[in-house]
């Protein structure tokens, strides 16, 4: 029954996330200390994780492969122009692109270093809608930054 107890399974991944995400930072400078001419087949490594994280979520989702299958043939139903650019970009920019930067960054900084720039991020970003669209703040959001 649902009574508002805690989702374990959630809880796990949202504590596994983070932690994954950090390890994978080490592991990707010392791949790219060790190999730093690689850095492309880095990146594709790195790009079929992501697709086989994104399919085995997919799996799990729809309730099994049969499941999964339907959804994506709804979705090859769907597919349009802006479908296909958003799909692109999302896949060679967003992931693809900045993976390869990461590991680009990896041969000037550290982990650590790296780690410590992309978790502010979000500050960044609030900086820039500021700036640029005007966004005002509650203070709640300022002390949320704040941490």
């Amino acid at each position: 029954g649902g009574g508002g107890g805690a989702d374990s399974l959630g809880l796990l991944l949202a504590l596994g996330q983070p932690l994954c995400f950090g390890a994978s930072y080490v592991w990707l400078e010392k791949a790219v200390d060790e190999h730093p001419d690689d850095l492309l087949s880095m990146t594709a490594l790195q790009c079929l994780m992501v697709l086989g994280s994104a399919t085995l979520a997919l799996v799990a989702a729809a309730g099994g492969v049969d499941g999964a299958l339907a959804d994506a043939r709804v979705g090859l139903e769907h597919l349009d122009a802006p479908l296909v650019a958003s799909l692109a970009w999302t896949g060679l920019v967003s992931t693809a692109f900045t993976i390869w930067l990461c590991a680009e960054a990896f041969k000037r900084v550290s982990s650590v270093d790296a780690s410590l720039i992309i978790t502010s991020e979000p500050l960044w970003a609030a900086v820039v809608a500021a700036a640029l669209l005007g966004e005002r703040f509650a203070a709640g959001d300022v002390v949320g930054g704040g941490l």
